[in-house]
């Protein structure tokens, strides 16, 4: 029933094999998270960032990574790399 109801809402497909029906997500999760920082946040990343620092929910480790990240894609867009959406 849940899936059929995803199904509905365009999140899901499927395929008929025998008696069978495969399911498979129609949005990746790069695009899903894209489509979620759009509707939830306007599409400001600070503003998701701030939304997770202030619910305390990230630990040390993470942050260090995400600062790590935040590096790579500052030399991309420098590079011109990040410009292809």
């Amino acid at each position: 029933t849940m899936l059929r109801l995803m199904e509905g809402k365009g999140l899901v497909e499927h395929v008929e094999e025998g008696r069978s029906f495969i399911y498979t997500a129609r949005f990746s999760r790069d695009d899903t998270a894209k489509r979620f920082l759009e509707r939830v946040f306007d599409g400001m990343a600070s503003q998701l960032v701030l939304s997770l620092l202030r619910s305390e929910q990230v630990s040390s480790e993470e942050l260090a990574r995400m600062q790590v990240l935040i590096r790579e894609a500052q030399k991309q867009k420098r590079n011109g790399e990040g410009d292809k959406a």
